[in-house]
């Protein structure tokens, strides 16, 4: 699917769908999901996979931070010293 190929250049996909395809099974797996959602339509198939590259690109990380007395950390957040 995203062999490349010499004569038919428009069978060719994107190096972003490649990339998702390289990632292993289960993002195989996510793909070939995908493409029987769409019914086998190649067009949709692509515009959805880019979308989906697309989104997890732009996945914003919310980092909270604070700061805690060593009894807040025991006792709100149940952290020990030692972990054990």
């Amino acid at each position: 699917m995203v062999a490349p190929h010499k004569k038919r250049k428009d069978l060719g996909v994107s190096e972003a769908v490649v990339a998702k395809w390289n990632e292993g099974p289960d993002a195989k797996n996510l793909m070939a999901q995908v493409l029987a959602k769409v019914n086998f339509d190649r067009e949709s198939f692509l515009r959805s996979i880019e979308t989906l590259v697309r989104r997890e690109r732009t996945t914003e990380l919310i980092i909270d931070e604070a700061w805690y007395s060593e009894y807040e950390m025991e006792h709100d957040l149940k952290w020990s010293k030692y972990f054990g």
